[in-house]
């Protein structure tokens, strides 16, 4: 049986590819990576002489790799959908579905040359387009190693769009979800329920909605720099929006996993400083602490 890769990570039979940045000194972040089996994968980085940690990884991974990484350090839960289980039967959830697919039309765009233009004025026209963009944390730019789905309009115009990866031969993850700040209710109901539609027809069994960080849904119990990791994502929400990232992806009733960054050294507060400069999250708290007003 093939592994199940960390979110964001992508199962390619054919490739072996990684990208890392160091951290500090002798700790390195494995960001991404194009590989077909991540034990072996592990055990190569194993007989190295740096330390690393990768994020994204649920209980069952650590359990798996703990004998090569055995620190984790949890940072928040991925909203999972089964295809097997019923996640869209809510009255109001139905109903913004049902008001998107009036207006909008569900593609799957192949990835071309000219795509990143497209991408970058489409980013414009999103609530969020003009401010800085997180890195590192999940796939900014497509390529084709990815799925893009779109919601258009009768004039052929994106009005949502969704890329996913694939990190198991059974499970995609979702990366970049955009809408137009223009566009009609129901735009991104209405374009994850076609989706899974079309996912579950292809015989995938999940779907990663990806992670919302510092919430601890299932109430795991946290070290002490664990909770003060938590506490202090959750008073950046004037910045970085974790509250609506979780009500948007509790309507669609989704199994919780706890997720961690797993690494071969303790986590230290100093790391997660360093952390968050790699993520670009520290130029996100000064742009929005600058336009509050």
């Amino acid at each position: 049986m093939i592994d199940l890769l960390p979110l964001s990570w992508i199962y390619n039979s054919e490739s072996n590819h990684t990208q890392k940045i160091q951290i500090k000194d002798n700790l390195f972040w494995i960001t991404f990576a194009e590989i077909n089996n991540i034990k072996e994968f592990l055990h190569e980085f194993s007989n190295s002489s740096y330390s690393f940690l990768i994020r994204g990884c649920d209980q069952e991974q650590f359990n798996d790799f703990k004998d090569i990484l055995p620190y984790k350090f949890f940072t928040g839960s991925e909203a999972l959908l089964k295809t097997s289980y019923h996640h869209f039967e809510k009255k109001s959830l139905k109903e913004l579905i049902k008001r998107g697919k009036k207006k909008l039309d569900f593609i799957e765009i192949d990835f071309d040359n000219d795509f990143g233009i497209k991408l970058k004025t489409f980013l414009s026209k999103t609530r969020n387009g003009n401010k800085p963009q997180l890195k590192n944390l999940f796939r900014t730019e497509p390529d084709s190693s990815q799925r893009i789905f779109t919601a258009i309009d009768k004039n052929s115009n994106w009005q949502g769009l969704i890329t996913l990866t694939k990190n198991s031969v059974c499970k995609y993850h979702c990366e970049l979800l955009l809408k137009n700040k223009n566009a009609p209710q129901g735009t991104m109901e209405f374009l994850l329920k076609s989706i899974f539609d079309k996912l579950s027809q292809e015989g995938i069994r999940e779907l990663s909605l990806g992670e919302v960080p510092f919430f601890n849904i299932n109430s795991v119990n946290l070290h002490s720099l664990e909770k003060i990791f938590l506490f202090g994502g959750r008073t950046i929400n004037f910045a970085y929006n974790s509250k609506g990232l979780y009500n948007f992806k509790n309507k669609f009733n989704p199994f919780w996993n706890d997720l961690y960054m797993i690494s071969n050294k303790r986590i230290r507060l100093n790391d997660l400083y360093h952390l968050m400069r790699l993520t670009n999250l520290d130029s996100l708290i000064k742009w929005q602490l600058l336009n509050i007003y």
